[in-house]
């Protein structure tokens, strides 16, 4: 038996120029935009586990957390894909900050993340994404994968409850 423990939101909202998210509450982010690339030149969406693509850029992972085992490890994960319309290439940054999953300060769940990607024109450095951006209209590109860990070993003990933690999302761009 199985039951239902932590949900993890993640948002990608658009509205203006650079990307930029920041965590309002514990489980929520918000966006606006800043920089020279505005959001018809590059659009970056969020696809759940079953390669679903996610209306309005919003998914919300969920961990089952076992109740029959002493130590246990789940992950998740969100891929990320842009789709461009540039002048020029550009360089942009895709970046990502996690808050754990907890049910109080008491009771917290090592929450971790990890990058992959096969786009060559795309490094992971410091939890990161750096994105080449290629000129001219690329259409749905697959630019990595966001996964995200969570992990009790056998000697932590966790009150029963919902768990909830969050990422932000930051992206950059040269001009």
């Amino acid at each position: 038996m199985m039951k239902r423990f932590g949900l993890l939101p993640l948002f990608l909202l658009s509205a203006g120029l650079l990307f930029g998210a920041q965590i309002d509450l514990p489980n929520s982010l918000s966006a606006t935009l800043e920089d020279s690339v505005s959001v018809l030149d590059v659009v970056i969406s969020l696809d759940n586990e079953d390669g679903m693509k996610q209306d309005g850029n919003i998914t919300t992972l969920e961990f089952d957390f076992p109740v029959d085992k002493d130590e246990w490890e789940i992950s998740r994960s969100v891929g990320f894909t842009y789709t461009s319309n540039l002048l020029v290439g550009k360089v942009g940054v895709l970046s990502f900050n996690l808050t754990p999953l907890h049910y109080d300060e008491d009771n917290v769940v090592d929450t971790s993340l990890k990058l992959e990607t096969e786009n060559q024109n795309v490094s992971i450095v410091d939890g990161s994404f750096h994105i080449a951006f290629a000129k001219g209209y690329q259409g749905d590109i697959p630019l990595g994968t966001l996964i995200i860990t969570a992990k009790k070993p056998a000697s932590q003990k966790l009150a029963a409850g919902e768990y909830a933690g969050s990422i932000s999302v930051k992206r950059y761009s040269s001009i």
